[in-house]
């Protein structure tokens, strides 16, 4: 984008570069449950303000036996998503779970260990 400015007869211009909104972190909190419990201080941050609209965020887990939200969203005007909720299931043997956020190409983990 160019943007120019004229004063007594001098013109001067220059270019803008608009970055888009992007995924810059996912954190959880804890990191490590024992299974079935829940971890509920989870957020997204993004490198920006949300749009007009907000940011959804979509999530995912890499095991059955813990589940996230479908996704969470980002505010308007906010960088950090509200705290989420993951929940697991008892298991027999300690497991390290990638948690995945995803959101317009990019996408990034975090591992939640869920012990017996």
């Amino acid at each position: 984008m160019t943007i120019s400015a004229s004063y007594n007869g001098v013109n001067k211009t220059a270019n803008l570069t608009v970055n888009p909104v992007a995924l810059l972190s996912l954190t959880l909190s804890p990191t490590s449950v024992v299974g079935g419990a829940s971890t509920t201080l989870n957020k997204v941050t993004l490198n920006g303000v949300a749009p007009a609209g907000g940011v959804v965020v979509n999530l995912s887990s890499g095991d059955p036996r813990v589940t996230t939200p479908a996704s969470v969203s980002v505010a308007a005007g906010a960088t950090v998503s509200p705290y989420f909720t993951i929940k697991t299931s008892t298991v027999a043997a300690q497991i390290i779970v990638t948690i995945s956020a995803s959101y317009n190409g990019l996408t990034k983990t975090a591992n939640l260990t869920v012990n017996p």
